[in-house]
């Protein structure tokens, strides 16, 4: 790069700071190309820290900064956060990040607390904080995160077997469970919680009766516990088909696609309307007060229906040869505004529309125009505009598949004769009055999630568990029927850093016995959580008997598990012991350079020794844990296989100490 931000005499202390910290480490490791690398860069006033670096950069780098002879510093979140970092400028190259499961914006509290590093006190005047926000992020969105609420702190108190097994240790262990529990934070969080749900639930109730809706012919009612089956499937169909129309509506483009001349399907409530054709759509200069985005919206359309002469109100035409007769006067062309809430689907089809739509010749050729169509494809088999495909509406896949599959429920096989599209009669109804029934339906779930949430807060839930838990290390050999502590229980309470089901299950089965200290240390890095890697792996011959015993033994405990009726993916268990590290730490142990184990893996320098470091740690657990169980034939195994690999960088010391 020529960017360069130091002086000669910076320079010259970056060498001797980076000379200096470099000196700890061996002639080899010295040599490292990511040691080489940075120094160039560090000369120049610029410095990266992330978690995959080595942890004697990562601290160098620190100090440097601290220093302030890094002028420029690319981190990641975690740097972010230190309390001891402040600079003039702080700048978010990004506004999302991954959190494992979610591309997602970041969190009011991450960017109160990394954007407060920006000003370091007694320098500067202010803090810079600059946002490189992309084209995608709404007001909204960034107004909340600058001025938001910071997270809750929220417990997250999982029962593990480590924990069960060392509250068995005691005397007293059955009833300490309990006792534990009830003190843990998360139940205090839960009980605390419970006064606010109970209101909310009875804010709910008050709703619940007040909404009320008409059924067809019969006076108005609010309890929706008499109402049929298929009519709240279609509730919910219609519900889904809202949800579709809202996501094209929030979009820049909704009037390209619906624009005059587009067949468009309406149903207002459970009166279906037919297929007619767009005249134009314009949005409401006031929005509406339900603050539903489609009850904003009109759309002008062009519906063939049925004129009551007596009444002057007009129907939904019976059956196909009723569109196409024009004989009778009750049967008319009409042009009706009407919300976008009673939109159903949206055909990709598009017709030309005559000039003077009330010419009695214009009027004649639009009717046959839509009656055609319908005839040729088929009441419920008109082609429709995907929302991905055609719309570029994201994320909306599986609600399409999911509406093409419930639709399939409500259309006759074949095409039906008749305007109304569902099989079986349903009471007629209004879209005022589905909407009461939809918001019915859904105060009946909140409610119910929140007695459930209710009945949580109790400890039978967790007491629940531990009787799963209980039952399945039982049948492992844990403890015995009364609870009492057994050989393979005493030396699962030691080891805390990895899987200790499946750790004790290898100690207690012999599956160590007959292995070499090289061989422990490659099988005990499976138990160990590691980074994933995107290349192959092929572990070495030796290492090839030893793996399968282990996905052996991952199998009977999941078997087991799920016997026992604890919700467990048996698949998902056994791969979740990845020999991602068998090569590297295999070869680690008998002495081959740090250099060399790189190349065999594609995962980072600073993720290998922190894995590593963690690996030694479940060696000294496990020696332990042989200890416990009176075994010092392994107990001094797993003492030869830790000091195998104690050595060179993974083990150099830090520059803080």
């Amino acid at each position: 790069s020529k960017l360069d931000f130091t002086t000669d005499d910076d320079k010259e202390e970056i060498e001797q700071v980076f000379s200096n910290a470099i000196d700890c480490l061996n002639e080899e490791d010295r040599n490292l190309q990511a040691i080489e690398h940075m120094l160039p860069l560090l000369k120049k006033g610029i410095g990266i820290h992330h978690g995959g670096l080595l942890p004697i950069l990562k601290e160098l780098i620190e100090i440097l900064f601290q220093e302030q002879l890094i002028k420029i510093l690319f981190a990641t979140e975690t740097f972010a956060m230190g309390l001891n970092m402040p600079a003039k400028t702080v700048i978010f190259t990004a506004m999302k990040k991954w959190d494992g499961e979610a591309n997602r914006y970041i969190a009011s509290g991450e960017y109160i607390q990394m954007s407060g590093r920006a000003g370091r006190r007694g320098k500067d005047l202010r803090g810079n904080c600059i946002m490189m926000i992309d084209q995608e992020m709404d007001e909204a969105t960034c107004a909340g995160m600058i001025s938001g609420k910071p997270l809750p702190l929220i417990s997250n108190y999982k029962l593990t077997y480590y924990t069960l097994l060392n509250l068995l240790r005691r005397v007293d262990g059955t009833s300490e469970q309990k006792k534990t529990i009830e003190r843990s934070f998360h139940q205090y969080q839960h009980q605390s919680s419970v006064p606010a749900l109970k209101k909310e639930i009875e804010v709910l109730k008050k709703e619940d009766s007040g909404t009320v809706f008409q059924v067809g012919s019969s006076k108005k009612c609010s309890e929706i516990g008499s109402l049929g089956k298929e009519l709240k499937e279609y509730i919910k169909l219609q519900s889904m088909r809202q949800r579709l129309v809202n996501s094209l509506l929030m979009s820049d483009s909704w009037l390209q696609y619906l624009c005059a001349g587009r067949l468009v399907h309406i149903v207002d409530g459970t009166i279906d309307w037919g297929w007619g054709i767009v005249v134009s759509a314009f949005k409401k200069v006031r929005n509406s007060s339900s603050g539903n985005i489609s009850d904003d919206y009109i759309l002008d359309i062009i519906l063939p229906c049925r004129k009551d002469l007596d009444e002057g109100a007009i129907y939904p035409l019976e059956s196909l040869a009723e569109m196409a007769s024009m004989e009778k006067s009750e049967t008319i062309l009409a042009i009706t505004p009407v919300l976008s809430s009673c939109l159903a689907e949206i055909s990709s089809l598009r017709v030309g529309l005559p000039r003077n739509l009330k010419d009695p010749e214009g009027e004649k050729k639009v009717q046959m125009t839509i009656y055609s169509i319908v005839k040729k494809y088929g009441f419920g088999s008109l082609p429709l505009l995907h929302p991905t495909r055609d719309m570029n509406l994201q994320d909306q896949e599986e609600l399409w598949f999911d509406i093409i599959d419930m639709k399939g429920k409500f259309m006759s096989p074949k095409v039906s004769p008749h305007i109304s599209g569902p099989r079986g009669p349903l009471e007629r109804m209004r879209y005022s009055d589905c909407r009461a029934i939809k918001r019915k339906m859904e105060i009946e779930s909140e409610i119910s999630e929140l007695e459930e949430k209710i009945k949580d807060s109790q400890v039978t839930v967790f007491e629940k568990e531990i009787k799963l838990r209980s039952a399945i290390l039982k049948r492992l050999g844990h403890i015995d029927d009364t609870g009492v502590l057994q050989l393979k229980g005493r030396a699962a309470c030691e080891i805390d850093t990895a899987d200790e089901l499946m750790a004790s299950e290898l100690m207690l089965e012999g599956a160590f016995n007959s292995l070499d200290i090289h061989q422990v240390v490659a099988v005990a890095s499976c138990l160990v959580p590691v980074d994933r890697s995107q290349t192959q792996i092929d572990v070495q011959p030796a290492l090839r008997e030893p793996l399968n015993a282990l996905k052996e033994a991952a199998k009977h405990i999941a078997t087991i598990s799920r016997e026992c009726k604890l919700e467990i993916d048996d698949e998902e268990y056994v791969q979740s012991f990845k020999p991602t590290l068998m090569n590297v730490s295999y070869n680690w142990s008998k002495g081959k350079s740090f250099s060399e184990i790189c190349e065999m893996t594609d995962i980072f320098e600073g993720s290998i020794i922190r894995t590593m470091r963690r690996l030694n740690e479940l060696l000294c657990q496990l020696e332990s844990a042989s200890t416990a169980i009176g075994d010092q034939e392994l107990a001094e195994k797993f003492l030869q296989a830790s000091k195998s690999i104690q050595r060179g960088i993974i083990f150099a010391a830090s520059l803080y100490i």
